[in-house]
Protein backbone atom coordinates (compact mmCIF):
# COMPACT_ATOMS: atom_id res chain seq x y z
CA UNK A 1 0.00 0.00 0.00
CA UNK A 2 1.18 3.33 -1.34
CA UNK A 3 2.06 5.67 2.49
CA UNK A 4 -0.17 8.45 0.89
CA UNK A 5 -1.83 11.73 2.70
CA UNK A 6 -4.68 11.14 5.08
CA UNK A 7 -7.24 14.04 6.66
CA UNK A 8 -8.81 13.37 9.76
CA UNK A 9 -11.36 15.69 10.82
CA UNK A 10 -11.78 15.08 15.02
CA UNK A 11 -13.75 16.86 17.54
CA UNK A 12 -15.95 16.79 20.21
CA UNK A 13 -19.84 15.93 19.24
CA UNK A 14 -21.64 18.95 17.68
CA UNK A 15 -18.83 20.65 16.50
CA UNK A 16 -19.57 19.74 12.79
CA UNK A 17 -17.39 17.84 11.62
CA UNK A 18 -19.52 16.31 9.47
CA UNK A 19 -20.41 19.69 7.41
CA UNK A 20 -16.30 20.46 7.24
CA UNK A 21 -15.47 16.85 6.32
CA UNK A 22 -17.50 17.25 3.20
CA UNK A 23 -16.36 20.84 2.95
CA UNK A 24 -13.09 19.37 2.62
CA UNK A 25 -14.72 16.70 -0.01
CA UNK A 26 -15.96 18.57 -2.45
CA UNK A 27 -12.85 21.07 -2.30
CA UNK A 28 -10.25 18.23 -3.28
CA UNK A 29 -12.65 15.46 -4.65
CA UNK A 30 -12.54 13.40 -1.61
CA UNK A 31 -14.55 10.42 0.03
CA UNK A 32 -15.48 10.27 3.35
CA UNK A 33 -14.51 7.16 5.85
CA UNK A 34 -16.92 7.75 9.01
CA UNK A 35 -15.41 6.97 12.64
CA UNK A 36 -18.30 6.97 14.46
CA UNK A 37 -19.20 3.77 16.21
CA UNK A 38 -22.67 4.05 16.21
CA UNK A 39 -23.31 5.49 12.14
CA UNK A 40 -22.42 1.66 11.68
CA UNK A 41 -25.84 0.62 12.62
CA UNK A 42 -28.76 1.06 9.81
CA UNK A 43 -31.85 2.32 11.46
CA UNK A 44 -29.86 4.82 13.78
CA UNK A 45 -30.45 7.67 11.82
CA UNK A 46 -31.80 10.75 14.11
CA UNK A 47 -29.92 9.81 17.01
CA UNK A 48 -26.14 9.34 15.29
CA UNK A 49 -26.18 12.68 13.29
CA UNK A 50 -25.78 10.34 9.94
CA UNK A 51 -25.46 12.61 6.45
CA UNK A 52 -28.39 13.33 4.84
CA UNK A 53 -28.95 10.73 1.60
CA UNK A 54 -28.89 13.89 -0.35
CA UNK A 55 -25.36 14.35 1.03
CA UNK A 56 -24.38 10.95 0.44
CA UNK A 57 -25.65 11.00 -2.72
CA UNK A 58 -23.15 14.08 -3.56
CA UNK A 59 -19.88 12.66 -1.56
CA UNK A 60 -19.75 9.24 -0.67
CA UNK A 61 -19.42 7.77 2.52
CA UNK A 62 -18.09 4.77 3.93
CA UNK A 63 -19.01 2.47 7.03
CA UNK A 64 -22.41 3.73 7.66
CA UNK A 65 -25.19 1.78 7.56
CA UNK A 66 -23.16 -1.66 7.45
CA UNK A 67 -24.11 -3.56 10.80
CA UNK A 68 -27.64 -4.49 12.15
CA UNK A 69 -28.38 -2.76 15.64
CA UNK A 70 -28.30 -6.51 17.18
CA UNK A 71 -24.21 -7.24 16.08
CA UNK A 72 -21.20 -6.19 18.34
CA UNK A 73 -19.35 -3.73 16.52
CA UNK A 74 -15.75 -3.49 17.52
CA UNK A 75 -12.81 -0.84 17.11
CA UNK A 76 -10.71 -3.62 15.63
CA UNK A 77 -13.41 -4.65 13.08
CA UNK A 78 -14.05 -1.12 11.91
CA UNK A 79 -10.18 0.03 11.74
CA UNK A 80 -9.87 -3.27 8.98
CA UNK A 81 -13.09 -1.75 7.11
CA UNK A 82 -11.77 1.46 7.55
CA UNK A 83 -8.66 0.38 5.75
CA UNK A 84 -9.82 -0.78 2.96
CA UNK A 85 -12.06 1.81 2.35
CA UNK A 86 -9.40 4.23 2.00
CA UNK A 87 -7.26 1.65 0.35
CA UNK A 88 -10.30 1.59 -1.99
CA UNK A 89 -10.66 5.20 -2.21
CA UNK A 90 -6.94 6.03 -2.79
CA UNK A 91 -7.33 3.46 -6.17
CA UNK A 92 -9.77 5.46 -7.45
CA UNK A 93 -7.67 8.63 -7.29
CA UNK A 94 -9.89 10.40 -4.52
CA UNK A 95 -8.69 11.97 -1.53
CA UNK A 96 -9.42 9.73 1.83
CA UNK A 97 -11.01 11.63 4.40
CA UNK A 98 -11.82 10.07 8.03
CA UNK A 99 -14.45 11.69 10.08
CA UNK A 100 -15.85 11.16 13.30
CA UNK A 101 -15.71 11.56 16.93
CA UNK A 102 -15.14 7.79 18.46
CA UNK A 103 -11.47 8.54 18.56
CA UNK A 104 -10.76 5.23 20.35
CA UNK A 105 -11.31 4.23 16.53
CA UNK A 106 -9.38 6.23 15.16
CA UNK A 107 -6.06 5.38 17.52
CA UNK A 108 -7.05 2.29 16.78
CA UNK A 109 -6.51 2.93 12.75
CA UNK A 110 -3.46 4.81 13.01
CA UNK A 111 -1.59 3.13 16.08
CA UNK A 112 -2.63 -0.34 16.08
CA UNK A 113 -4.28 -2.68 18.45
CA UNK A 114 -3.55 -6.31 20.08
CA UNK A 115 -4.07 -9.06 17.75
CA UNK A 116 -6.19 -11.06 19.56
CA UNK A 117 -9.61 -9.12 20.39
CA UNK A 118 -11.14 -9.80 23.88
CA UNK A 119 -14.73 -10.06 24.33
CA UNK A 120 -16.40 -11.03 27.60
CA UNK A 121 -20.06 -9.96 26.83
CA UNK A 122 -21.08 -10.08 30.84
CA UNK A 123 -18.14 -8.09 31.81
CA UNK A 124 -18.77 -5.85 28.87
CA UNK A 125 -22.39 -5.22 29.31
CA UNK A 126 -22.02 -4.81 33.05
CA UNK A 127 -18.93 -1.83 32.91
CA UNK A 128 -21.45 0.04 30.69
CA UNK A 129 -24.22 0.17 33.09
CA UNK A 130 -24.07 3.63 34.24
CA UNK A 131 -21.53 4.55 36.96
CA UNK A 132 -21.83 6.29 40.46
CA UNK A 133 -19.47 8.76 41.20
CA UNK A 134 -17.95 5.96 43.74
CA UNK A 135 -17.88 3.17 41.12
CA UNK A 136 -15.75 5.79 38.85
CA UNK A 137 -13.34 6.59 41.83
CA UNK A 138 -13.04 2.62 42.83
CA UNK A 139 -12.67 1.36 39.49
CA UNK A 140 -10.32 3.76 38.23
CA UNK A 141 -8.29 2.59 41.43
CA UNK A 142 -8.19 -0.80 40.57
CA UNK A 143 -6.42 0.26 36.72
CA UNK A 144 -4.53 1.99 38.99
CA UNK A 145 -3.56 -1.22 40.56
CA UNK A 146 -3.92 -3.88 38.04
CA UNK A 147 -2.39 -1.66 35.20
CA UNK A 148 -0.47 1.25 36.84
CA UNK A 149 1.97 1.72 33.13
CA UNK A 150 -1.59 2.04 31.04
CA UNK A 151 -3.72 3.47 33.92
CA UNK A 152 -1.10 6.42 34.21
CA UNK A 153 -2.45 7.74 30.96
CA UNK A 154 -6.58 7.20 31.24
CA UNK A 155 -8.22 9.93 32.91
CA UNK A 156 -10.57 9.42 35.69
CA UNK A 157 -13.58 10.76 33.48
CA UNK A 158 -12.80 8.08 30.88
CA UNK A 159 -15.35 5.18 32.01
CA UNK A 160 -15.02 3.40 28.55
CA UNK A 161 -11.70 2.84 28.68
CA UNK A 162 -11.37 1.95 32.51
CA UNK A 163 -14.24 -0.77 31.79
CA UNK A 164 -12.52 -2.02 29.08
CA UNK A 165 -8.82 -2.27 30.88
CA UNK A 166 -11.13 -4.03 33.51
CA UNK A 167 -12.61 -6.27 31.28
CA UNK A 168 -9.28 -7.33 29.37
CA UNK A 169 -7.28 -7.70 32.46
CA UNK A 170 -10.09 -9.35 34.19
CA UNK A 171 -10.44 -11.99 30.92
CA UNK A 172 -6.91 -12.33 30.22
CA UNK A 173 -4.84 -11.83 33.55
CA UNK A 174 -2.76 -9.95 31.21
CA UNK A 175 -2.28 -5.85 31.66
CA UNK A 176 -2.81 -4.01 28.72
CA UNK A 177 0.38 -2.41 29.12
CA UNK A 178 1.74 -5.63 28.49
CA UNK A 179 -0.05 -6.84 25.23
CA UNK A 180 1.61 -7.07 21.66
CA UNK A 181 0.25 -4.47 19.58
CA UNK A 182 0.00 -5.43 15.93
CA UNK A 183 1.50 -2.65 13.25
CA UNK A 184 -1.08 0.32 12.30
CA UNK A 185 -1.91 -0.18 8.56
CA UNK A 186 -1.42 3.78 8.13
CA UNK A 187 1.44 4.17 10.73
CA UNK A 188 4.24 6.16 9.03
CA UNK A 189 2.08 8.09 6.39
CA UNK A 190 1.72 11.87 6.18
CA UNK A 191 -1.31 12.82 8.57
CA UNK A 192 -3.23 16.00 9.14
CA UNK A 193 -5.66 15.85 11.98
CA UNK A 194 -8.02 19.03 12.57
CA UNK A 195 -9.41 19.13 15.75
CA UNK A 196 -12.81 21.10 15.59
CA UNK A 197 -13.16 23.14 18.98
CA UNK A 198 -15.14 25.61 20.25
CA UNK A 199 -15.43 26.84 24.05
CA UNK A 200 -17.04 24.49 26.47
CA UNK A 201 -19.84 26.23 27.09
CA UNK A 202 -20.11 26.82 23.32
CA UNK A 203 -19.63 23.09 22.98
CA UNK A 204 -22.77 22.60 25.58
CA UNK A 205 -25.27 25.41 23.58
CA UNK A 206 -24.53 23.32 20.56
CA UNK A 207 -25.48 19.74 21.97
CA UNK A 208 -28.43 21.22 23.35
CA UNK A 209 -29.79 22.67 19.98
CA UNK A 210 -28.77 19.70 18.28
CA UNK A 211 -30.66 17.56 20.70
CA UNK A 212 -33.65 19.89 20.35
CA UNK A 213 -33.45 19.30 16.70
CA UNK A 214 -33.07 15.85 16.33
CA UNK A 215 -36.03 15.45 19.10
CA UNK A 216 -38.30 18.00 16.59
CA UNK A 217 -36.96 16.04 13.58
CA UNK A 218 -38.59 12.52 14.97
CA UNK A 219 -36.15 10.99 17.25
CA UNK A 220 -38.42 9.53 19.74
CA UNK A 221 -40.56 8.17 16.31
CA UNK A 222 -36.88 6.75 14.93
CA UNK A 223 -36.74 4.75 18.16
CA UNK A 224 -40.56 3.40 18.35
CA UNK A 225 -39.98 2.18 15.22
CA UNK A 226 -36.75 0.15 16.06
CA UNK A 227 -38.19 -1.50 19.28
CA UNK A 228 -41.40 -2.43 17.30
CA UNK A 229 -39.04 -4.49 14.58
CA UNK A 230 -37.64 -6.12 17.41
CA UNK A 231 -34.76 -4.46 18.19
CA UNK A 232 -34.19 -4.84 22.36
CA UNK A 233 -33.36 -1.95 24.26
CA UNK A 234 -30.52 -4.12 25.27
CA UNK A 235 -28.97 -4.24 21.55
CA UNK A 236 -25.27 -2.77 21.21
CA UNK A 237 -26.98 -0.12 18.85
CA UNK A 238 -29.29 0.89 22.38
CA UNK A 239 -25.53 2.21 23.47
CA UNK A 240 -25.32 5.27 21.46
CA UNK A 241 -26.63 8.28 23.94
CA UNK A 242 -30.23 9.10 23.98
CA UNK A 243 -31.25 5.45 22.18
CA UNK A 244 -31.84 3.83 25.84
CA UNK A 245 -33.55 7.19 27.54
CA UNK A 246 -36.12 7.21 24.41
CA UNK A 247 -36.49 3.44 25.00
CA UNK A 248 -37.90 4.12 28.65
CA UNK A 249 -39.86 7.04 27.35
CA UNK A 250 -41.28 4.34 24.95
CA UNK A 251 -41.85 2.36 27.70
CA UNK A 252 -43.64 4.85 30.14
CA UNK A 253 -40.47 4.66 32.43
CA UNK A 254 -39.43 8.33 31.70
CA UNK A 255 -41.15 11.32 30.99
CA UNK A 256 -40.67 13.25 27.75
CA UNK A 257 -39.06 15.98 30.01
CA UNK A 258 -36.64 13.46 31.47
CA UNK A 259 -35.31 11.84 28.93
CA UNK A 260 -34.18 15.02 26.94
CA UNK A 261 -32.87 16.53 30.56
CA UNK A 262 -30.73 12.79 30.19
CA UNK A 263 -29.55 13.09 26.54
CA UNK A 264 -28.64 16.28 27.00
CA UNK A 265 -26.63 15.66 30.38
CA UNK A 266 -25.22 12.25 28.40
CA UNK A 267 -24.03 13.93 25.36
CA UNK A 268 -22.23 16.80 27.43
CA UNK A 269 -20.63 14.50 29.89
CA UNK A 270 -19.56 12.60 26.15
CA UNK A 271 -18.34 15.88 24.96
CA UNK A 272 -16.48 16.61 27.87
CA UNK A 273 -14.80 12.66 27.46
CA UNK A 274 -14.03 13.62 23.98
CA UNK A 275 -12.38 16.91 24.91
CA UNK A 276 -10.14 14.97 27.46
CA UNK A 277 -9.05 12.16 24.99
CA UNK A 278 -7.61 14.89 21.97
CA UNK A 279 -5.56 16.15 24.30
CA UNK A 280 -3.83 13.20 24.65
CA UNK A 281 -3.91 13.10 20.94
CA UNK A 282 -0.02 13.51 19.70
CA UNK A 283 0.28 15.88 16.27
CA UNK A 284 -3.33 17.40 16.86
CA UNK A 285 -4.20 20.68 14.81
CA UNK A 286 -6.65 22.57 16.72
CA UNK A 287 -8.66 24.52 14.09
CA UNK A 288 -12.11 26.41 13.92
CA UNK A 289 -14.41 25.30 11.03
CA UNK A 290 -13.71 28.22 8.13
CA UNK A 291 -10.04 27.55 8.66
CA UNK A 292 -10.42 24.00 8.24
CA UNK A 293 -10.61 23.68 4.30
CA UNK A 294 -8.08 26.38 3.58
CA UNK A 295 -5.07 24.19 5.63
CA UNK A 296 -6.47 20.49 4.57
CA UNK A 297 -5.71 21.82 0.73
CA UNK A 298 -2.29 23.53 1.58
CA UNK A 299 -1.63 19.84 3.41
CA UNK A 300 -3.03 18.21 1.01
CA UNK A 301 -0.88 20.28 -1.87
CA UNK A 302 2.52 20.05 0.24
CA UNK A 303 2.35 16.31 0.89
CA UNK A 304 1.55 15.67 -2.54
CA UNK A 305 4.61 17.81 -3.77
Amino acid sequence: MTAGPLILVLGPTATGKSEVAAAIARDLGGEIVSADAFAVYRGLDIGTAKPSRALQGEIPHHLIDVADPVEAFSAGRWSAAAATAISAIESRGRVPIVAGGSHFYVRALLHGLPGTEVVSTALREYFRAPWSEDARRSRKRMVDVLDPAYGAGVPAADTARIGRVLEIVFTTGIRVSARRVEPAAFAGRPLLKLALQFARQAIYTRVENRVSAMWQAGWPREVEELLAAGVPDTAPAFRAIGYRELAQRAAGKLSEDEAFARTVSRTRALAKRQATWLATEPGLELADPADAVRRAAAFWKAARG
